[in-house]
């Protein structure tokens, strides 16, 4: 079994023939498509390789007769797609934040009304 990467795209092949259906490729990044089926299942309108449709995916699988028997399918997100992390509060010592405001900002108590309630007036 060998490990590939690339876009799925799941699209309507074989338009006015016997063999019309949805049928599952594989688009790794040198863009050579390759065809994908399932051991056991028919390799047009799977709909196993529907839910990947336009995504990345590592795919697990063997070569036979040109075409991908895969084992199994997982999304992957490349560099671009990432989504950064929300930032969490200080994981060590040095970043820690201040645990105190400088007292020359007002009264440091909690929850004590200073009489400001941060309006501007227009």
């Amino acid at each position: 079994m060998d490990d590939y990467r690339g876009i799925i795209s799941y699209r309507l092949s074989h338009v006015g023939t016997r063999s019309e259906g949805f049928y599952a490729f594989l688009v790794p990044d040198d863009g050579d498509e390759l065809p994908l089926c399932r051991e056991g299942a028919a390799p047009f309108n799977d709909t196993f390789f529907e839910q990947f449709d336009g995504q990345r995916v590592d795919v697990a699988a063997t070569m036979s007769h040109g075409w991908l028997i895969v084992e199994s399918a997982v999304p992957v997100a490349s560099v671009e797609e990432r989504v950064p992390e929300p930032e969490a509060g200080p994981e060590t010592e040095s970043d820690a934040e201040p645990e105190s405001e400088p007292e020359a900002a007002g009264n440091t108590e909690v929850g004590t009304d200073n009489g400001n309630d941060n309006k501007e007036e227009l």
